[in-house]
């Protein structure tokens, strides 16, 4: 069984007295922002100077300041920008100050799996997949459901109390391990199997005759639907899963897992690059949603 880990594990004060640098401050950046600072920890956050971010940070009422200068003086680093970004940031503006003894703290570490992303040596490495949500319900004095790892576990233990999450829960793994199941849920389950059946779906209900707003609107309520029931912990019914995913299909899976574990990650597929279903799906997603529709 996982190890689980609630308020009452962690030592708040390791993480209030370190110096914490948020790199970033997208949606994920600003929810850990602004928990951490609500929670007494010292907090800067760092944005390139053409960030069109850094006016945002500044109206929480955040002094803003350029990723090198806080990397420096930070004892941990929070490094919250997308994949490409993050390896820009890394082999730029953080190289020289990510020294021994230094923290660097991903959401995503993709780039670490693949070894895009190489610390140097005495620096370590920290990891924390929180569910969304993380904002609202830190206000509403509640937590969500994260997995954590780190090197020096007891402070990002104390990060992740600051964070609210261990109100709900935390799972603790191994850096790479979470990572790697981390980018399979994403690559494989998400972007793969679901976003292809429902590519699938869309393309039989359309050669069948049914209008493609018919097939978009239905693919689209079933899909909302399904995460309303997982989010309130009860499993969607499993329908023709079985005749879907075959056992083949299952071992192609466990096959990609192997070759993620290994470093080995496939691009996401860009937009121009999906088949003309993916492409009239995402016409038909922008359509409605400039109508008000989700």
């Amino acid at each position: 069984m996982a190890e689980v880990f609630y308020d009452d594990d962690a030592d708040l004060s390791l993480v209030q007295a370190a110096k914490v640098a948020i790199i970033g401050f997208g949606k994920v950046a600003r929810q850990h922002a602004l928990n951490l600072r609500d929670s007494g920890v010292a907090v800067k956050v760092a944005l390139p100077e053409d960030s069109s971010h850094r006016e945002d940070a500044a109206d929480e009422g955040f002094k803003v300041t350029d990723p090198a200068d806080a990397a420096g003086w930070a004892d941990l680093i929070a490094l919250l920008v997308p994949g490409q970004e993050q390896v820009a940031l890394f082999q730029g503006a953080l190289r020289e100050a990510l020294r021994p003894g230094k923290t660097l703290l991903l959401t995503d570490a993709e780039a670490l799996l693949t070894g895009a992303l190489q610390l140097p040596e005495g620096v370590g490495s920290a990891l924390i997949c929180a569910e969304p949500g993380m904002r609202s319900e830190y206000a509403a004095g509640r937590g969500v459901p994260a997995l954590v790892a780190g090197d020096d576990f007891d402070l990002v233990l104390s990060y992740a109390k600051a964070l609210g999450v261990l109100r709900a829960g935390a799972v603790r793994g191994s850096v790479r391990d979470t990572a790697a199941a981390s980018v399979f849920c994403e690559r494989a389950v998400l972007q793969g199997v679901m976003a292809r059946t429902v590519e699938a779906g869309f393309a039989v209900l359309t050669a069948a005759g049914y209008s493609p707003e018919t097939a978009h609107l239905l693919l689209n309520r079933q899909l909302v639907t399904a995460a309303a029931k997982l989010a309130e912990g009860s499993a969607p019914a499993h329908g023709y899963g079985a005749q879907v995913l075959d056992d083949a299909a299952l071992e192609r899976l466990s096959g990609i897992l192997a070759e993620i574990r290994e470093g080995k990650v496939a691009p996401s597929q860009k937009q121009e690059e999906q088949d003309e279903n993916g492409k009239q799906q995402a016409e038909l997603r922008q359509k409605f949603a400039l109508r008000g529709g989700r």
